[in-house]
């Protein structure tokens, strides 16, 4: 990325196979995880070597691709439909807007380390206010 940016914008999905829903119910996922379960955590590496976490949680700031039941994930600003899948999108205000963004990675150990990393994100798009 190599900029200063006031905000980044995501517009992301996610994916899971059809017996995850037997595996954990929502009700379960949601007395567990009261934030929506870990999908994954997205890092922001400043060039200073420092970090950022924006956790993605399934149904708060993510939502699946192409299950009609959701309306939109709690913590969004709309959502983009592309054909038969629909994107969430949402915001996070950068904590250190005079710090330069030097890379945005996906995490996916918490996921993996809690054995539900049957989800899968992707990513429409990544932008940002750039100053």
């Amino acid at each position: 990325m190599n900029g200063k940016y006031g905000k980044l914008i995501f517009a992301q999905t996610v994916d899971y196979p059809d017996g995850i829903l037997k595996k954990h119910t929502f009700n379960f996922m949601n007395r567990q995880w009261i934030y929506g379960a870990p999908v994954g955590d997205w890092n922001v590496i400043y060039e200073d070597g420092t970090m950022e976490k924006i956790p993605v949680r399934f149904t708060d700031n993510v939502i699946p691709a192409t299950n009609k039941f959701f309306l939109l994930a709690l913590d969004s600003t709309g959502e983009i439909v592309d054909g038969d899948r629909r994107y969430n999108v949402s915001e996070w205000l950068n904590p250190h807007p005079e710090k330069i963004i030097r890379e945005v990675k996906f995490d996916t150990s918490l996921a993996e380390k809690l054995k539900i990393q049957e989800m899968t994100l992707e990513l429409k798009s990544l932008s940002g206010t750039e100053l």
